[in-house]
């Protein structure tokens, strides 16, 4: 399969806009320090069409991580200690604009993850983080799953996702290494008619992700899935996830069912009992990197599997 150059790129600069990342500390610091003095009774997560799967990532992170609940819509009346977490790489989404007002005009405090510190969202939210990256849609998705570990942990400190964060850029260098183990898996998504995408808990957003990009850059229909079909279409292929934490039984014994079935398997990020990962992501020791890792594998997957641009159907 011939790569689209333009989507490498993209997906070789992950490691770089997480070292952009890491320079800005400082103001991912006071940003912390301003959300633990507001003490937030809860969160309501916005997020435009380039973040909602990273939204997804992000409210199980920072429920598991604060224990603060998330919900996806800003109360009626008072909103007085609600945070209200914003994430926009394009920065100029109108609805998101006006339901920033709506609550700040209601009490609410209102922070913003945005590619652009210029555009409307960025200048309508009281607090502002910018990603460092462009808001095109795998770097924009990683960079804002990337700010967003960056900022749970400056906001609550982990010692295993400090320590994460440090080793994240080296391993996501190594995801993107020469592109051989990518356009390898890729090939198998040139013989398939469709796909399923598994990923459970925190991989269950990147699964998301990886759905939408295999149906708009690569052409091939794809659903994220928690759980595959039971007699699923002649030509559909499986795509896991298989992470490192607490969801790796379920999805390891679905995916070994897969395999019992004769079901074809592109498996991204830890290897199964008896059959290695086409794509292995390097383990970083918390499971929202590790998802950040596997989310940029996946990234460079579609790369390679990119239609060129005057191709308007997938290849058989």
């Amino acid at each position: 399969m011939t790569a689209s150059p333009g989507a490498l790129h993209e997906a070789r600069e992950a490691a770089a806009v997480v070292r952009r990342q890491a320079a800005q500390q400082a103001e991912v610091n006071e940003v912390a320090r301003l959300l633990r003095t507001y003490r937030p009774r809860f969160v309501v997560m916005l997020a435009d069409g380039l973040a909602e799967c990273a939204a997804a990532t992000l409210r199980y992170a920072l429920e598991a991580h604060l224990r603060l609940p998330v919900v996806s819509a800003p109360p009626g009346g008072d909103a007085r200690g609600v945070l209200v977490l914003v994430l926009s790489p394009s920065g100029d989404a109108p609805d998101l604009l006006g339901t920033v007002g709506q609550a700040r005009g209601a009490g609410a405090l209102t922070c913003a993850l945005v590619g652009d510190a210029g555009s409307p969202v960025a200048r309508g939210a009281e607090l502002l983080l910018t990603l460092g990256a462009a808001h095109r849609p795998g770097e924009g998705h990683l960079a804002t799953l990337t700010l967003g570990a960056r900022l749970l942990q400056a906001w609550q400190a982990d010692p295993g996702l400090a320590d994460a964060l440090e080793v994240l850029p080296d391993a996501l260098a190594r995801v993107a290494g020469d592109g051989h183990e990518a356009a390898v898996a890729a090939t198998a998504l040139s013989r398939a008619v469709r796909a399923q995408v598994l990923g459970l808990g925190m991989h269950a957003g990147v699964a998301a992700h990886t759905a939408r990009q295999l149906q708009s850059a690569a052409g091939l229909p794809a659903q994220a899935v928690g759980a595959p079909d039971p007699e699923p279409h002649g030509g559909t292929l499986m795509l896991g996830f298989q992470a490192r934490d607490g969801t790796a039984p379920f999805t390891a014994a679905t995916l070994r069912g897969q395999l019992d079935q004769g079901a074809p398997l592109l498996l991204i990020g830890d290897d199964l009992p008896g059959r290695p990962a086409h794509l292995p992501t390097p383990p970083t020791g918390h499971a929202l990197t590790d998802a950040a890792v596997s989310a940029a594998g996946a990234h460079l997957l579609i790369a390679h599997a990119a239609r060129p641009p005057s191709t308007s159907a997938h290849p058989h």
